[in-house]
């Protein structure tokens, strides 16, 4: 008796939400402990559901953003394939000159998509704005793997000279940090306006 008195005290003393639950719902200690333990964290995302792959699909609920950017199929698989296509057929096409490099490009087109419908498949978890932004900078870091390797390719004398013009075309990379940037601002400068205060109009500023 003594034992679970003392139990009793040091959880209610380091969980308050035990605490005051108790007050109203006796349960016993040990169950109060791994309820407070295991208690999951508050989150704008709806609880993520169970079932097959088929019924989770079915019912899930997306993140809703708090800014410009929402969960949409059409845009979000159209920025990933559209932004990857390029790799993956320069690759197919490289890996009849090149085996070795073509190997590598098509890698650098195909992972980003492989993160994509990752994130794509936790939505019900990821905020969309967050969300848009990992797959963005997954693009750019295989996109520089990518055009390293072309540059790298350039300069040897033993590999076919398929790789000409790898340097010229090194640009390429610098558009995923820009678009990352105007996303940042867009998201921004719609957080800002929606939390804005209501103008003031005449009638209300009116003597």
């Amino acid at each position: 008796m003594t034992v679970r008195a003392t139990t009793q005290f040091h959880v209610t003393t380091f969980f308050p939400t035990v605490r005051r639950k108790h007050a109203a719902h006796p349960v016993p200690t040990g169950l109060r402990l791994r309820q407070a333990l295991l208690r999951p964290r508050l989150s704008r995302c709806p609880a993520r559901s169970a079932g097959t792959l088929g019924e989770r699909g079915a019912e899930m609920k997306p993140c809703k953003g708090t800014g410009r950017f929402q969960w949409n199929k059409g845009g979000w698989f159209g920025a990933q394939v559209g932004s990857t296509l390029y790799l993956i057929c320069l690759g197919c096409a490289l890996m009849f000159r090149a085996l070795l490099p073509g190997i590598i490009v098509l890698l650098c087109g195909i992972v980003p998509n492989i993160v994509g419908l990752l994130l794509w498949w936790n939505r019900d978890r990821l905020a969309p704005y967050r969300a848009i932004q990992r797959l963005l900078l997954t693009v750019f870091i295989f996109t520089l793997i990518a055009c390293g390797t072309g540059i790298f390719c350039e300069h040897k004398t033993d590999i076919d000279h398929v790789f000409t013009g790898a340097t010229r075309s090194s640009w390429i990379v610098v558009v995923m940090p820009v678009l990352m940037l105007l996303f940042r601002l867009l998201e921004r400068a719609a957080v800002t306006r929606r939390n804005a205060p209501p103008a003031a109009t005449s009638r209300d500023t009116a003597p």
